[in-house]
């Protein structure tokens, strides 16, 4: 049965045996009592357990007589609970077992904690067999899509399905044998009909609140559920059985109506199914105060909470052996409602387990009627005329068509239209049949088929996964598409990693007092609507305020550094949603010249790219942070792509630095647009010859649009330029710069000639001189 159930329906994660579970384990009779010598609070008992006498020592928890039949651990055995009793001596005397509590067998069984037997039960009678409970019980790990299958009559529908057989439907017939109508006692108000789509109730009077029948309560033992009292035993019973959890209220614990004119105790009761007031507080059955939230549904008497909707019920009407009227209840609540509710009060119940994974409201009216049933046979109540039910559900299900020429290919077999209208039947479907489709209701308690597909499914896993045939995949295997963005990525990392560059994760928030380090507000910035703290406020636009903060940290523990973030950032779009927009930052720290290390690290970073016609020119930036002498714009081609230079000195003053810092941003997409695939080209064989210039220009002139002149001029002969001096002084003149250069010369196809390098090399000065009025500077 465990194998069908996991093959076609849900996991069976275990099989609990109680005969095994309670191996060793019999009935004790007392012959004998007498104290410890050597220790006041031990007693030594002489046990028959029927093929033998037996000598246990004992602590008296429990009050224990001659005569009294107790389940007995005989030693060697291990107990449920894992504890293993093995003969010993204690204080002197041997022990050859022992007595065992409720406790100890990990059993709810007594009100004591202590099961005492009745005297017809011979010694030696082995426990399952003592109390009834030789049961074998599957562990199900259902699933929280089928809420169906949280109960017994659900388990056993579906296994009709599987063994093709038809379910035998629950016998239910209330007797309504009470004098007066249920409206004599009660009236229900339901104040929020979403969370509460249906209520029903029933009174029962005269009831007697007594200790269950041994039946009733082995079948809540061997589920693990503690028998409290007949009332509270079935509406457990009832909930595992159809899976819809009830409450019993005392019926005199409810405030009663004002301004009835009648008697205190024949006064009309009302409950009230509302939302929790500011304030409110209510002692749970399980003897804990909880505060309670506006969000919180409860139900209520014209004063105060009685309960907590689908969670547990109040102390203050709890039912006991002084109660003799009580109010059933069998109610829907609204799943998201009961979900959260749980995490608010911190409490979780087999009620909520079920209500929480959106139960049928068209359980309420069944599970109702068989509790009465019970509790009017059992506890002797009467049933009052009528009952209560106010439905305000709107669920109906949906009809689906299917298709079964679609279901047999799917299924890779042929399947016959007999064979699905008996499965859908027995799953508890309405089957309507057409000409080429058939048309299915599903039941209310299946709110998991929505569509044709899950109706596949349903056939496919009772008529056997098992008879689905199995086939080879049939296609061409090709290699999966690279994320070019990825790997461009990983690649910029690696070069930039191989430069000693180290990488940070900041988080992509800031907060304002950074802000204001940097002469910014907040005006344009997105802000989070949960933020953690002050500091993660606000969604940064730039790396660079974050690179900033981190190097300041670091700063406190090393004197030099290179750091770099690659990561997204945050900017206006004109939507509700900012533009998100990937950055690249780069950082130099140190006691050399950080700005020209940094741009040394830039151009390594080009280079490996592939990335041409990059320029580093005065900045255009307007932003108060920068310096405005010491930055500059990274330009590809003719586009501003980012920004390298270094902070404000009125900015870098708010940190605490003791060395220079730069910094660079450069957009992420430009980069990687501009980004070319390498060509290996041949090195020359031939030597190189180097030649010295320096040249003295105008200071405004760039040194880049000199470099380029430079190698525009040289014929495709110059192959290296290296700045290796500037100079500026009164031997220049004022406004002036003095720039040297190495250049090199070197061709593919010959040996370079001191005539052909003299040639190209005057034509470089000649070019320079017209072009920026370039004066050539002799040694």
């Amino acid at each position: 049965l465990a194998y069908k159930l996991s093959m076609s329906t849900v996991e069976v994660e275990s099989i609990l045996d109680f005969s095994k579970k309670f191996k060793g384990i019999v009935v004790g009779e007392i012959k004998e009592i007498k104290k410890h010598p050597l220790a006041d609070k031990l007693f030594i008992a002489k046990i028959d357990i029927g093929a033998k006498k037996i000598q246990a020592i004992y602590s008296p928890l429990f009050k224990i007589n001659v005569g009294d039949k107790v389940p007995v651990a005989s030693s060697p055995v291990t107990l449920p609970t894992g504890l293993k009793i093995e003969r010993s001596q204690i204080r002197g005397i041997d022990s050859q077992g022992m007595i065992c509590s409720d406790k100890e067998l990990d059993i709810f069984y007594s009100k004591e904690g202590f099961t005492r037997f009745s005297s017809k039960i011979k010694a030696g009678t082995p426990l399952v067999d003592a109390l009834g409970i030789k049961d074998v019980v599957l562990d199900l790990d259902v699933l929280s899509n089928r809420a169906d299958l949280f109960s017994h009559f659900g388990v056993a529908r579906e296994l009709g399905a599987i063994l093709n057989q038809k379910v035998k439907p629950l016998k239910i017939e209330v007797k309504e044998t009470g004098r007066q109508n249920i409206t004599d006692f009660l009236e229900v108000e339901v104040k929020d009909k979403v969370l509460c789509p249906r209520y029903q109730a029933r009174v029962i009077t005269d009831v007697k609140v007594e200790e269950s029948p041994d039946w009733l309560k082995n079948r809540l033992t061997v589920l693990g559920i503690r028998p409290v009292n007949n009332v509270v035993d079935i509406t457990n019973y009832v909930m595992v059985e159809q899976g819809q959890p009830l409450h019993a209220f005392d019926f005199e614990k409810i405030e009663s109506m004002k301004n009835q004119g009648l008697k205190t105790k024949d006064q009309k009761k009302k409950i009230i199914i509302r939302k929790a007031k500011t304030g409110e507080e209510i002692e749970t059955l399980d003897e804990k105060q909880r505060k309670l939230s506006k969000e919180v549904l409860v139900i209520a008497d014209t004063k105060k909470p009685i309960a907590i909707a689908g969670i547990m019920g109040g102390k203050n009407t709890e039912v006991d052996e002084e109660t003799h009227t009580i109010v059933l209840e069998s109610a829907n609540f609204n799943w998201v409602s009961i979900r959260k509710t749980q995490r608010m009060v911190g409490l979780r119940t087999d009620s909520a387990l079920r209500y929480e994974k959106n139960l049928d409201d068209n359980l309420t009216t069944k599970a109702l009627n068989k509790a009465a049933q019970l509790i009017s046979k059992i506890a002797n109540g009467k049933v009052a005329k009528g009952k209560i039910d106010l439905n305000f559900s709107k669920f109906k299900s949906p009809k689906i068509s299917l298709d079964i020429e679609i279901v047999n290919r799917y299924l890779g077999r042929k399947v016959s239209l007999a064979e699905i209208e008996k499965i859908l039947s027995l799953l508890g479907m309405e089957v309507l049949k057409t000409k080429d489709k058939i048309e299915v209701i599903p039941p209310t308690f299946r709110r998991d088929i929505k569509e044709e597909a899950d109706l596949i499914e349903e056939i496919a896993r009772i008529s056997g996964y098992d008879k689905i045939p199995t086939t080879s995949p049939v296609g061409i295997i090709a290699p999966p598409e690279k994320n070019k963005d990825f790997e461009a990525e990983i690649r910029i990392k690696n070069t930039l990693k191989g430069l000693g560059v180290l990488e940070l994760y900041n988080y992509s928030f800031i907060g304002e007092e950074l802000l204001r380090k940097f002469f910014e507000t907040s005006k344009n910035y997105f802000r989070l609507k949960n933020y953690l703290s002050p500091e993660h406020e606000l969604l940064r636009k730039n790396l660079i305020f974050s690179m900033i903060k981190n190097a300041e940290g670091n700063a406190k523990n090393f004197d030099e550094f290179l750091t770099f973030e690659i990561a997204k950032t945050f900017k206006e779009s004109g939507l509700k949603l900012p533009l998100e927009k990937k950055k690249i930052s780069v950082l130099a720290y140190g006691k050399k010249e950080p700005f020209y290390v940094l741009k040394g690290i830039l151009e390594a970073l080009f280079g490996e790219l592939s990335v041409k016609n990059v320029s580093f020119k005065p900045s255009l930036h307007k932003e108060a942070y920068w310096h405005p002498q010491k930055t500059a714009d990274i330009n590809f081609g003719n586009e501003i792509s980012g920004v390298v230079g270094e902070l404000n000195p009125e900015v870098l003053a708010k940190f605490n630095f003791k060395n220079k810092l730069a910094v660079s941003e450069i957009d992420f997409s430009l980069l990687l647009a501009k980004k070319e695939e390498k060509i290996l080209k041949p090195f020359s064989r031939f030597p190189k010859i180097v030649l010295d210039i320096a040249v003295v220009v105008d200071e405004k002139i760039l040194e880049a649009d000199l470099r380029n002149e430079i190698v525009k001029s040289g014929k495709g002969l110059v192959t290296e330029v290296e700045l290796f001096d500037i100079y500026k002084g009164h031997q220049i003149g004022e406004g002036k710069k003095s720039l040297a250069y190495h250049l090199t010369y070197q061709s593919l196809k010959k040996t370079l000639t001191d005539e052909e390098v003299s040639s190209v090399h005057q034509a470089i000065i000649n070019s320079l001189s017209k072009k920026f009025n370039a004066q050539i500077r002799s040694s």
